[in-house]
């Protein structure tokens, strides 16, 4: 950080000990009656009805941001040095820089303090204009102009009393360097509340960050109507750092939304705006700082750009303009692009749309032109911006079909092309990327551009056909946004309007379309296990559904496990409505000593059809057998989906149902179900969907 001249701190009386907009008490005014003393070159006389006292035996000091301990009544910095034989006081070389204030007290308190204005009996002598009127209450500071070394004199020995200020020099004791305390940041009720913890010193909410390239602290803030507020650093707890009204640099007058008169700068307007502080620390510069505050805009181009609204007003024809704004359309070669103040153009390009999403942040430089009577930039160079300095473009919201009917019915086509929402259509199903979207009861055409990006990534034309499809088939209402636009119909010779529309991300709707059923190829299987099993260390990615419990796969040996299709059971382990005890048992095929618990079945290769019937002598049995999960063998071709395999594991949670196609065709999984019953019951305990391998709901 740059070193910068440390400057006397400023505490005018306008400040306040917590930055109210009152101006502070730690300079009283005198309690007597006043009369305003005025400045000349010479002498100047206020009304006076007394006389000055033989003998004045009064202390007379000078206080303000010129001493160390400022606005101490009593302080002993500037006492004034009395002449032994007359009432003349004097304080000799001290020096004064530009905007400091100061007042005289009397006798270390502030009844009968003397100020630039409003002190009874009092002449002032200033030659050269070295000050003015400072802050305060009936009785004014004075308030330096120029820097300098100055004799101050006060006779009291004439009526009425003469100071007499004379400006000896430069000063003596220039400040020393010291670097920008910064840490800037606001405080003040800048909500529009009288909140007083608004106004504390350390709160650093309203933060203005430093930027390098300008060298100065920045923030943009929302302002209520009256917010009041300071700048102050954060690096320092007092008030000594504030800054406010005198440090801002305005207009002459100033803005009507501010309002400078106060002690604390005054927003009188809501809205949003940008502050800049500079710390300049030049020699008696004791403000220490400069503030410029501007309404912000939510748009600054660079230099050399015009904004689009300009474009349009100006019009001229094959003028080479350069704008900025937010991709909002594509179709084909166009490309429709708005800017956050709801301005909107169109360029054509089919090598730069092809480069394209909506959202993209571009420049567009081409020369103005009319097509079809619309406004254009023709041969565009177009350049996506890598950062976003625009901000987000968001759809107006269209409130209602009367709304909707004016803007097809104007003619003024600089309106061509804005990108609105409407809430609440319902759609037809589309015909040639077209459908007929109702409005509030008023029918416009929606229409879906080609963008070769967004098709790319399956938002485009597919999608969004897919998804009107699907809307129009549930007749239900949903939002959808796009370019409203107006085009020239060569056949009829006549204009009309549609809504553009190019990624399905621009329809919104909580309307989630039934899912297509899930198919099982010829010779696939499927396999259903428990998520908790530890048998398999790797789990296929495709094929393979895992449930945690409650769920299918989490039967016991005395629980029976039926396949279905259309609500009949076709295939069976176990008996339905029968407990067996611990599990069925019988001796398998392969003559092992079978049993539905703490083991594996295997259908064997002969075995062509489901049985509803659960038969020992078409199974296999094996002691927990893992590794023909997920295919089968079979000898000849199924009349239907069996069970092809089934393991109740010894240990744990190993659990594992196998489907298996031997049809020699695919075969759509609409209607088959696995239901568990368990502990003999003739019920469902479980039931899961195929077509989409989700649980159903069991009534209890």
């Amino acid at each position: 950080m740059k070193k910068k001249l440390i400057l006397l701190p400023l505490l005018m009386l306008a400040l306040g000990a917590c930055g109210s907009s009152t101006v502070a008490s730690s300079t009283p005014s005198t309690t007597s009656t006043t009369t305003t003393s005025t400045v000349t070159t010479s002498t100047t006389t206020s009304e006076t009805t007394s006389e000055a006292p033989v003998v004045d035996t009064n202390v007379y000091r000078i206080v303000g941001t010129v001493q160390e301990t400022a606005w101490t009544a009593d302080g002993d910095d500037f006492v004034f040095v009395k002449d032994a034989e007359e009432n003349i006081f004097t304080v000799e070389g001290i020096d004064l820089f530009i905007n400091d204030e100061w007042a005289i007290t009397l006798n270390g308190d502030w009844p009968g303090q003397l100020g630039f204005s409003g002190a009874t009996n009092l002449t002032i002598v200033d030659t050269e204009t070295t000050h003015g009127e400072g802050g305060g209450y009936s009785v004014k500071n004075f308030k330096t102009l120029t820097d300098g070394n100055y004799d101050i004199e006060l006779n009291t020995g004439v009526a009425p009393r003469v100071l007499t200020i004379t400006r000896v020099g430069d000063p003596v004791n220039v400040p020393v360097v010291e670097e920008d305390p910064g840490e800037w940041h606001l405080v003040g009720n800048i909500t529009g509340t009288t909140e007083e913890t608004q106004w504390v010193v350390a709160d650093a909410t309203f933060a203005l960050v430093y930027s390098e390239v300008t060298e100065s602290y920045k923030g943009t803030f929302e302002f209520e109507a009256n917010a009041e507020f300071k700048v102050i650093s954060s690096d320092h707890s007092g008030w000594d750092y504030a800054r406010g009204p005198a440090n801002v640099e305005t207009d002459d007058p100033a803005p009507e939304w501010l309002d400078l008169t106060g002690g604390n700068i005054k927003i009188l307007t809501a809205g949003t705006y940008d502050i800049e502080f500079f710390w300049v620390a030049s020699v008696g510069a004791t403000i220490n700082g400069v503030i410029t505050i501007v309404e912000h805009d939510i748009f600054a181009l660079p230099e050399g750009y015009t904004k689009i609204a300009a474009i349009k007003a100006e019009a001229t024809i094959d003028k080479v303009y350069k704008t900025r704004g937010v991709v909002i359309g594509l179709n084909g070669g166009s490309i429709m692009f708005q800017d956050p103040e709801g301005e909107f153009l169109n360029t054509y390009s089919s090598a730069i749309a092809a480069t394209l999403y909506l959202g993209d942040h571009i420049d567009v430089e081409g020369t103005f032109s009319l097509f079809n009577s619309m406004p254009q930039l023709g041969s565009p160079t177009v350049t996506i911006l890598e950062t976003e300095p625009v901000a987000p473009v968001e759809p107006r919201v269209l409130a209602d079909g009367a709304e909707l009917t004016a803007r097809m019915a104007t003619t003024d086509w600089n309106l061509s092309g804005e990108y609105v929402r409407l809430n609440g259509v319902t759609t037809t199903a589309p015909a040639s990327n077209k459908y007929n979207l109702t409005f509030d009861g008023v029918v416009i055409e929606g229409y879906t551009g080609f963008s070769e990006l967004h098709n790319a990534d399956s938002t485009g034309r597919d999608a969004v056909t897919a998804r009107i499809t699907d809307l129009a088939a549930a007749e239900v209402s949903f939002d959808i946004s796009g370019a409203l636009k107006a085009s020239y119909s060569t056949s009829t010779s006549s204009y009309y309007w549609s809504l553009s529309v190019t990624s399905v991300n621009q329809i919104i709707s909580d309307y989630v379309a039934p899912l297509p059923a899930l198919t099982l190829a010829a010779g696939a299987t499927i396999v259903i296990y428990n998520s908790s099993q530890d048998l398999v260390t790797t789990i296929p990615e495709t094929g393979w559904y895992g449930y945690a419990y409650p769920s299918i796969p989490n039967w016991n040996g005395d629980d029976a496990v039926a396949l279905l299709k259309a609500d009949a059971v076709i295939d069976l382990i176990g008996v339905i409505g029968v407990d067996p005890g611990s599990s069925w048992t019988g001796t398998c095929a392969n003559a092992f000593a079978g049993s539905t618990a703490n083991q594996t079945l295997v259908r064997t290769d002969a075995t062509t059809a489901p049985n509803a019937t659960f038969t020992w002598g078409e199974w296999d049995g094996f002691a927990n057998k893992i590794d023909s999960l997920g295919s089968h063998t079979m000898t000849g071709t199924a009349t239907d989906l069996i069970i092809s395999e089934y393991t109740e594991g010894a240990t744990g949670s190993n659990k594992y149902l196998e489907i298996y196609n031997g049809t020699g065709a695919e075969v759509s999984l609409e209607g088959y179900t696995i239901i568990l019953y368990s502990n003999g019951s003739l019920t469902a305990t479980q039931t899961l969907d195929l077509a989409t391998m989700t649980h159903v709901a069991v009534a209890v």
